[in-house]
């Protein structure tokens, strides 16, 4: 049986919720957040249903970077909303610091010798600093 994309996200929460690790999430989630100002208030206020039963799509994601306590890369270094369905999550742990430094959407070594493109989103790409206790 294959599992849609927020069962998916409800199983990866379920299983990593309570990991003190860091944590790098990415992909093409085909799911976008919510835009500023109509998130579920809810959700912002940190009330997630169970499993996340009866959420939307967009909700479902917003709940998983709350539950989480994930940060999106280009929301991180990019003032605004960015209406993309692929992401570059995050967040530190106990034994490790991940900094964003760098996120840029498209790149030209993504297209064919014909100037196609490889896919039909933009890579994105990010760089993250990992510095550890005493480094």
């Amino acid at each position: 049986m294959e599992l849609s994309n927020d069962q998916q996200l409800r199983d990866l929460v379920r299983r990593t919720a309570d990991l003190p690790r860091p944590f790098i999430l990415l992909g093409d989630f085909n799911m976008r957040h919510s835009k500023p100002g109509k998130e579920d208030p809810g959700i912002a206020a940190g009330k997630v249903p169970a499993n996340f039963d009866g959420l939307s799509q967009t909700q479902v994601l917003d709940a998983m970077t709350l539950t989480l306590n994930l940060k999106d890369l280009d929301q991180e270094l990019h003032e605004g909303y960015l209406d993309c369905p692929d992401h570059i999550f995050f967040r530190s742990g106990a034994k490790a610091t991940l900094t964003p430094l760098s996120w840029t959407h498209d790149d030209p070594a993504f297209y064919d010798e014909n100037k196609q493109p490889l896919s039909d989103h933009s890579p994105m790409f990010g760089k993250l600093r990992i510095s550890l206790p005493g480094s």
